[in-house]
């Protein structure tokens, strides 16, 4: 009897987590749509400094491979996780090159600014 009763509380526990373990990923998953909204907002805002740019189009990345995770989660599918996965393998080789062109704009103009990238075809 004593058994039944500690395993009822154990069920009832792990219900009440579960609970609050799903409004928690629901929060998460509001802050991360207002991290994505924020990242693509500072994209279209600081356009012409070319090193806040590539740090609003990492946040944006980063944003999404989130939602994904939490869309894998929610639906119990590992395609999600698999595509976060491929998120951040772009995420890296695009800040490496940027990075790289940053340096080699800066060392031959002195700024960082994108008003100069016209200029560039002479």
């Amino acid at each position: 009897m004593n058994t039944f009763k500690n395993n009822l509380n154990l069920n009832y526990l792990l219900k009440i987590n579960y609970f609050i373990l799903k409004y928690k990923m629901i929060d998460l998953f509001g802050f991360s749509i207002c991290f994505l909204i924020l990242a693509i907002s500072g994209i279209f805002i600081r356009r012409y400094n070319l090193l806040l740019l590539i740090i609003c189009i990492e946040l944006s990345l980063l944003a999404l491979g989130l939602i994904f995770i939490f869309l894998a989660y929610y639906l119990d599918d590992i395609y999600g996780k698999i595509i976060t996965l491929l998120i951040l393998a772009i995420a890296a080789a695009e800040s490496a090159l940027a990075l790289g062109l940053l340096l080699a704009y800066y060392r031959t103009r002195g700024y960082i600014y994108l008003e100069g990238f016209t200029n560039l075809k002479n």
